[in-house]
């Protein structure tokens, strides 16, 4: 009986697939093996049998949901899908499916294993990348993550603006800032509401941001920078460029990992092998190659067997 990994049952993306899944195909969440492999694209990782079309499972053996792409049909966030689809680098998306977590490098690097390859890739620009094209993707109809009080935008403000590099000229007044700032983001709550799921009321506090991925939580301490960001950084004049902003603003959020001392914590570097690598294996469609400096490769097998024949 073949067998099919979700990413190729669903994903529109995948080429390889056309016509080669069978509609309707559904598996239970078994492992493969070198011996059992996705008929589709030869991958040898946890696929699902006898549950909905789709499901993955990540390295803590959890169920990743099949991304329902929004019905939203504004001219600005279809050509924004397109362009994301549009730039898909195919054999980066391989690596990313069919890679095997090796350890955290650096705060910003980690190794996998593709194949023969041992590869170091910058997680944090693909984690970015993620949730940039996670909030587009799901454009109006993620969810919300809602915070037990809410957080007056104030003392966010004024917390970010203390630890920011931000020219102060003679006429600086930070009161005025903290001001202006609240007053923009409340003039555009509806909206932040109703298409990022960032909540905001009239009295100038945050109730809630957008649930990009299930079972991860953004940083606290990044909020308050992802405030003023919001306000300052978005282009607010031109539909297309706004959603596109928004969207980059609340990636940044969302692709920051705590560090201590310089590197990752031991709890940041489990997250990003059991949840953000099993999400980006899901649903990034990666847009760079190998030798860029986002993918660099260390060592092949072939090339070490070439060095020891030379020995």
């Amino acid at each position: 009986e073949p067998i099919y990994c979700g990413m190729c049952i669903t994903d529109p993306t995948n080429n390889n697939s056309e016509g080669r899944v069978p509609s309707g195909t559904t598996q239970k969440v078994v492992k493969l093996s070198l011996e059992r492999k996705c008929e589709c694209c030869g991958s040898a990782a946890s696929f699902s049998q006898n549950r909905p079309t789709g499901t993955e499972a990540n390295e803590a053996g959890r169920l990743l949901p099949p991304l329902i792409e929004t019905s939203n049909d504004y001219d600005s966030v279809r050509d924004l899908i397109h362009e994301i689809k549009l730039a898909r680098h195919k054999s980066t998306q391989d690596i990313f499916r069919k890679h095997s977590f090796v350890g955290v490098v650096h705060k910003d690097f980690s190794a996998i294993q593709f194949s023969t390859k041992l590869l170091l890739i910058n997680h944090s620009h693909f984690l970015e990348n993620l949730f940039y094209q996670l909030a587009i993707r799901k454009f109006g109809e993620m969810g919300t993550l809602q915070f037990g009080n809410s957080l007056p935008l104030a003392p966010l403000i004024q917390s970010a603006l203390r630890t920011m590099e931000i020219e102060r000229d003679e006429a600086w007044d930070e009161a005025n800032v903290v001001s202006d700032i609240i007053t923009l983001l409340v003039e555009k709550a509806q909206m932040l509401e109703e298409y990022f799921r960032i909540v905001i009321d009239n009295g100038g506090n945050l109730h809630g941001i957008p649930n990009l991925l299930e079972g991860y939580t953004p940083l606290p301490s990044m909020i308050s920078k992802f405030i003023i960001l919001l306000a300052t950084e978005t282009n607010w004049s031109d539909e297309r460029l706004c959603f596109e902003s928004i969207a980059r603003q609340v990636a940044k959020l969302y692709c920051a990992l705590p560090t201590e001392a310089g590197k990752l914590t031991d709890e940041a570097a489990n997250t990003l092998r059991l949840k953000l690598y099993p999400a980006m294996r899901a649903y990034l469609i990666p847009s760079h190659a190998v030798g860029s400096n986002k993918i660099i490769q260390v060592a092949s097998l072939e090339e070490l067997y070439k060095t020891f024949e030379r020995c």
